[in-house]
Formats: structure tokens, C-alpha cells, sequence
């Protein structure tokens, strides 16, 4: 979007790799006598949807942890530590997994715990959208909220999966879990990144220019108006992942 127009030949001609290597790594799949995805695991409907569900939750977390300290120092000026400390509410995913898993023991419905979580989320996030340059504090209380909605996911995908695939292939659920999750956190940080550095109109050079010293140099810039739309692929890539959440069958756990 700034070094290169979307719509030119280098950036169709990735676009177009891309489809193709995908193509390519899903005939390999069919073919190989061992194959690193096995089609049976992807075949399964839990799978697929607790993947997704996983895999975009996942990646707003990661894409946010990276984005968020930039935002605090080029929309409310805090130095690289005080952004450091205001991001520690995002590290509220981990008091929502236990939740969550309790919940697990307690409910017969357990994705209530985290329907109800990312609803919260949707809402702490849409706020963001609307208003970017809120005062640091409801910042910091709305991104509590988005942080601990995130955490309530990942105990009842994960379990869900093991729970929904034969006992021999969980090894391999597992695995294609944790890649999916990795290749969807790669895939939302590089949307965020591509629309923060249009918005800004920089294309710095890797280990040259920082995002911040662009942001703060471009000249006649909304910097927060530039993080709404960040916000609002946030946004969008949760509610996503709370639909993939409530297409997850929601299957008895086993008891043993």
C-alpha cells in the first residue's frame, strides 16, 4: 500500500505464489503416505472450527502485544517502559484460561465461559474503534477485558479438540493446533502492520527507520485515527473467531 500500489504486479504476482503454494501443499497432502496434516484430523468439524476459533484469537493477542506499546508512545506519549507496564493488562489471557478451565469442571455447556468473554471483548473493543484516543486509564481497563476474553478460548479449544479426535491421533491434532495458531498470528500482525504503516504513509527499511520515529515525523497525520482502523481489524478478527466459537459442536467430555 506505499512502496508498492495493491493492485500492482509484485504484490498480485505474491498473491498469486501464495494460492499456488497452497494449492500445491494441499496435493501433497492427499498424496503423501504420511503427510505432515493428516486430511482425517482436518476432516473432523471440532477441529476445524476450534482451530479457527484458536488461530484468530491467538493472533489478535500477539498482534495487539506487538502494536499496542506503539500506540501508547505515539498516541499518549509514554516512554518505552510506561507503554511496557500499561501493556501488562493484555497478560490477562492467562488468568482467563483458568478460568475457563475451572469453568470446564463445573459446566455441562462449557462455551459459555468464553462466548460470554469474547461478547466482552467485542464490546471493550469496539470502544477502541470509536473513540482511539480515550484517556489511558479506560484504555487500560478496556484492554483488561479484551485480554481476559482471549485467555477464556484457548482451555476450551484445546480440550474440545483433544476430545473430539480418536485417542491415537491427538499428538497430531495437537500439532496442527499449535501450526495454525502460529501461521494465523503471522497472518493478523502482517494485516495490522500493513494497515498501521499505509495509514502513516511510511515504508521504513527493516533495522532502519522505526514505526515511531515515521509516526511522529508524518507530517499532518492522525496517528489515533490511523490505530482505529488497527483496532477495527481487531475487531473484526475476534468476531470471527467468536462465530468459528459458536459453530464448534460442543460434544459430552469424555470421563476418561
Amino acid at each position: 500500500g506505499t512502496r508498492y500500489a495493491w493492485l500492482s504486479p509484485p504484490i498480485l504476482s505474491l498473491i498469486a505464489l501464495s494460492f499456488v503454494l497452497s494449492l500445491a501443499f494441499g496435493w501433497r497432502l492427499v498424496r503423501a503416505p504420511e503427510p505432515f496434516l493428516p486430511l482425517t484430523v482436518l476432516n473432523n468439524p471440532v477441529m476445524r472450527m476450534g482451530t479457527a476459533c484458536a488461530s484468530l484469537s491467538m493472533g489478535v493477542s500477539i498482534a495487539t502485544t506487538i502494536f499496542v506499546p506503539l500506540y501508547f508512545e505515539v498516541v499518549h506519549g509514554l516512554t518505552a517502559t510506561e507503554s511496557g507496564i500499561a501493556l501488562i493488562p493484555l497478560a490477562l489471557t492467562t488468568p482467563g484460561s483458568l478460568l475457563s478451565g475451572q469453568a470446564m469442571l463445573y459446566w455441562k455447556h462449557y462455551k459459555r465461559a468464553p462466548v460470554i468473554g469474547l461478547v466482552f471483548g467485542l464490546i471493550a473493543m469496539a470502544f477502541l474503534v470509536w473513540q482511539p484516543d480515550l484517556p489511558l486509564l479506560y484504555v487500560t481497563l478496556l484492554l483488561c477485558v479484551v485480554g481476559t476474553a482471549i485467555g477464556l478460548i484457548y482451555p476450551v479449544t484445546t480440550v474440545s479438540i483433544q476430545n473430539a479426535v480418536p485417542h491415537a491421533q491427538v499428538g497430531v491434532a495437537m500439532g496442527a493446533l499449535n501450526f495454525f495458531r502460529s501461521l494465523g498470528s503471522a497472518f493478523i500482525v502482517a494485516v495490522m502492520g500493513a494497515i498501521l504503516l499505509a495509514g502513516l504513509g511510511a515504508s521504513p527499511e527493516r533495522g532502519v527507520v522505526s514505526v515511531v520515529a515515521v509516526s511522529m515525523s508524518a507530517a499532518g497525520v492522525d496517528v489515533a485515527l490511523t490505530f482505529r482502523y488497527v483496532f477495527l481489524s481487531a475487531w473484526i478478527f475476534l468476531a470471527l473467531s467468536l462465530a468459528f466459537l459458536l459453530m464448534m459442536e460442543e460434544r459430552p467430555l469424555r470421563s476418561t
